[in-house]
């Protein structure tokens, strides 16, 4: 209603402020705005909101719109069924990675938008690497383990094989208890 068209309105002019921080602020309230309160305010008004945005950016002030930028690409491709929206996503998660401000969600999401376009060689790939880089956390087993499970699920019945399914299961298992 009445209050969240005002909220716009606002930080719609809040936008045009010359402070990066207060930009990305701006931005990324609006997209959430527009993620919650606006049904008919779907994913590539927020796309087109955080790319506009993002561009005046600079450093660390693009990071919250980077990561609102890959949540509405995967939006975008989960209510499309477009695959070009994950290769978007993907990018932005390069982009996170290779400006040093990566996590380990930064680097589960890209393996599971990678798991999501049917790269299971990539997945694998990204998450070994998180692994390598966050070997205290039991989160890449596990999503090493659904991998697996679905690797062996699109395998013909007679050849599947869950032994690697088991052995990151069990590191899970290891890694979690271990805490």
């Amino acid at each position: 209603g009445g209050d969240y068209t005002l909220a716009e309105e606002n930080l719609l002019e809040v936008l045009n402020s010359e402070d990066g921080d207060i930009r990305m602020r701006a931005a990324v309230k609006l997209d959430q705005l527009y993620e919650t309160a606006y049904e008919e305010k779907g994913y590539s008004e927020r796309i087109s909101l955080l790319v506009s945005v993002e561009k005046g950016l600079a450093g660390a002030d693009r990071l919250p719109v980077w990561e609102r930028l890959v949540q509405a690409y995967s939006d975008g491709a989960a209510a499309s069924g477009d695959s070009g929206y994950y290769e978007e996503a993907l990018r932005v998660l390069d982009q996170i990675i290779g400006a040093g401000y990566d996590t380990l969600a930064t680097w589960l999401n890209k393996g599971v938008t990678q798991q999501s376009l049917g790269d299971y060689e990539g997945a694998r790939s990204t998450f070994t690497q998180a692994q390598e880089k966050f070997p205290e956390t039991y989160l890449t087993a596990k999503r090493l383990a659904f991998l697996e499970y679905e690797v062996q699920s699109q395998t013909d019945s007679a050849s599947r094989d869950y032994t690697l399914f088991g052995e990151y299961a069990q590191e899970c298992l290891t890694l979690y208890h271990g805490r």
